[in-house]
């Protein structure tokens, strides 16, 4: 069975503690990323995935090309804000 949404599906398979080790996780990701000397461009990619991770079914399948476009949109532009 699928949730259609990455957190919720984690908590479907791994339960209240499953969940808590994910958020956990990306809250720790983002405390230890944001001081990095990239202009928040490393932390504005993982808060973009964890967006897409709400919306994933929708995103990667039912529009694939809209999250294949976000995607390519954040490569693209942390190749560009690393070239400053």
């Amino acid at each position: 069975l699928s949730a259609h949404n990455g957190f919720f599906q984690i908590f479907y398979q791994f339960g209240i503690w499953g969940f808590v080790v994910y958020v956990m996780t990306f809250s720790l990701l983002i405390k230890k990323m944001h001081p990095r000397d990239d202009d928040g461009v490393s932390v504005a990619i993982l808060v973009g995935a964890i967006v897409l991770e709400m919306f994933e079914v929708v995103m990667t399948q039912n529009h694939f090309g809209a999250g294949l476009s976000l995607w390519i949109i954040a490569v693209f532009s942390s190749f560009a804000l690393n070239r400053r």
